[in-house]
């Protein structure tokens, strides 16, 4: 169960899919979290990234405004470094591997998604260190 998951790990890592829709998908997450952290007071929520980003629209640019203005102004004591700088672009290769039932990085490690993945595993290695 998630509450089970919730008592048994200390970090929360979650992807977002990119748009203003997904703003209620977050609310969800942060009221899972705080139902957790009663049980597990070690409990986290390290870090939010975007999914399939087109970088170049108006969607994207609105709602890293909309999730960048929520976590920097949140009054519910989660640290405004929540929302990861890294985020994952859109790329075909992502289905490829699926149909695969690989990993992109094992399907393809020189994608823009694997590049991206790492960027997201590294920049959570140096807050972790």
């Amino acid at each position: 169960t998630v509450r089970g998951i919730l008592n048994a790990t200390d970090y929360i890592v979650a992807p977002s899919k990119c748009s203003l829709i997904d703003t209620n998908g977050i609310n969800d997450l942060i009221k899972i979290y705080f139902i957790g952290k009663r049980n597990n007071p070690k409990l986290e929520l390290k870090k939010v990234f975007f999914v399939q980003v087109e970088e170049r629209t108006r969607v994207f640019a609105d709602a890293l405004k909309e999730y960048t203005d929520f976590f920097n102004s949140n009054d519910l004591g989660l640290s405004p470094n929540i929302l990861s700088k890294n985020y994952i672009r859109k790329d075909s290769n992502i289905n490829n591997a699926m149909l695969e039932n690989l990993d992109i990085i094992t399907y393809k490690k020189s994608s823009p998604s694997s590049t991206d993945y790492r960027n997201i595993a590294n920049e959570l290695i140096k807050e972790l260190e």
